[in-house]
């Protein structure tokens, strides 16, 4: 079983590197990326869980019916787009993930938990702002300590799903981010940020309402994670670098500079305190022993990018056959309700991400508008899915039913899916 490993991740960081060749120099094709993240992804299939591979499998299937029946109708059928279709997006994860080695908070720390309502806000906001930039690392971190002192109860379990799934909404690290900005190119990412961060805020808000309303009593009693925001300086100046470097070189993508910069100011950091020497022997390790673990992500996104193409196929035998004449706010709240929707089903926001952007292409939404529809689906659909990935690790993790998230954060997600739909309308208003 190592071997696996000792070839998917050099494979998995030549996939970030020609990524990023790719988008600094146009010049230098797409594929060698894609090509890389396939053959990680053949290689990591075995160790991929079966519930994961039956999903896998059942996008790419659908994905390849759609190519047979473009073709079939006389859709051109696009080979290089089957292989680079996310290599970027994928590329960005992969880059992220070497955050880990200098922003991850101490999981051995010794101190004493904070206690009661104080302790409650801190971990939640703790959570959201660890989440954002190490993504579901911080579930497992933090909640294996919450575990370990005994509160992780049904209070924790709602404070675990909605502070990180809030993230969502506007963290350039996290997935959905590097999905929405893969299907709505031309997306003005400083306003996504300026939106979702607010709207992220107001769950945050209501959550730690909801538990102060409804439950006091355990609310004092809470045992908290001792939160240390220092550790979180990093991620923010890798935030502003992100966002100055798009302000001032706007032609290279979102995805490229931050590919780019978090492996860089990882080795940078990680060199200055430990010296060079140490740095890159942690970076080998991370690329050998911890990038390889991002298979269900990588194989999924592969598969998605095939159902992408298959779509795009699909749908161009469609002609004119469009459910909406324009995208406006109230269409695309009625796109954004109907995609949650979906979600709490146990649909993947990846899925009706595809299949609406490539169904909405000929109408030319405003990407910006398009995009923060395509978060707010992402932050507020896995709050409400059973089958999300923060759901289920919860479930193997400490024994809490996935499918009980639904009932806990439905009065959440309508409270949200309000706000949001204000926002939308808003938005289309101004512009």
């Amino acid at each position: 079983m190592y071997t696996y490993r000792i070839l998917a991740g050099p494979l998995l960081a030549l996939m970030i590197v020609f990524a990023v060749i790719h988008g600094v120099w146009p010049v230098f094709p797409a594929w060698p990326s894609g090509l890389s993240a396939w053959l990680a992804g053949v290689l990591l299939w075995v160790r991929t869980p079966r519930r994961q591979r039956v999903q896998v499998g059942v996008l790419a299937s659908l994905g390849l019916v759609g190519l047979f029946w473009g073709w079939y109708n006389g859709a051109p059928v696009d080979v290089v787009a089957l292989i680079d279709q996310n290599h970027a997006l994928l590329s960005m994860l992969a880059a992220v993930s070497f955050l880990r080695l200098v922003s991850m908070p101490d999981a051995s720390q010794k101190e004493a938990p904070p206690r009661g309502g104080h302790a409650y806000l801190r971990t939640l906001v703790g959570i959201h702002l660890f989440g954002a930039a190490i993504n579901l690392s911080a579930v497992v971190i933090i909640g294996d300590r919450l575990a370990r002192q005994g509160t992780f109860d049904k209070r924790t379990a709602i404070l675990v799903s909605r502070g990180f799934s809030s993230a969502a909404l506007w963290s350039t690290f996290f997935a959905g981010m590097a999905v929405v900005l893969t299907y709505s190119p031309g997306a003005e990412l400083p306003i996504l940020v300026a939106v979702g961060l607010p709207l992220a805020l107001a769950g945050l808000a209501y959550t730690y309402a909801e538990a102060l309303v409804t439950d006091p009593s355990r609310l004092a009693a809470f045992s908290g994670y001792p939160i240390h925001f220092q550790s979180l300086w990093l991620p923010g100046l890798l935030a502003a670098c992100v966002l100055l470097t798009h302000v001032f070189l706007p032609h290279w993508s979102v995805l490229t500079v931050i590919s780019l910069l978090s492996p860089l100011l990882t080795f940078v950091v990680f060199g200055h305190r430990r010296g060079c020497r140490r740095a890159l022997a942690e970076v080998r390790q991370h690329v050998n022993l911890h990038l390889p673990e991002m298979s269900v992500e990588l194989l999924l996104f592969l598969a998605a990018g095939v159902l992408a193409v298959g779509l795009s196929s699909v749908f161009a035998s469609f002609d004119d056959r469009l459910p909406f004449a324009a995208f406006t706010g109230t269409t695309a709240t009625i796109s954004l309700i109907g995609m949650v929707g979906l979600a709490a089903m146990g649909i993947h926001p990846i899925i009706s991400v595809t299949a609406v952007a490539t169904w909405l292409t000929p109408i030319h939404p405003d990407p910006t508008l398009l995009a923060m529809v395509f978060l707010m689906t992402w932050g507020i659909g896995v709050a409400s899915s059973p089958l999300s990935a923060t759901h289920l690790t919860i479930q193997g993790r400490y024994g809490i039913e996935s499918w009980r998230f639904f009932r806990w954060n439905l009065s959440y997600c309508l409270f949200m899916l309000i706000l949001s739909a204000i926002l939308l309308h808003l938005y289309a208003w101004l512009t």
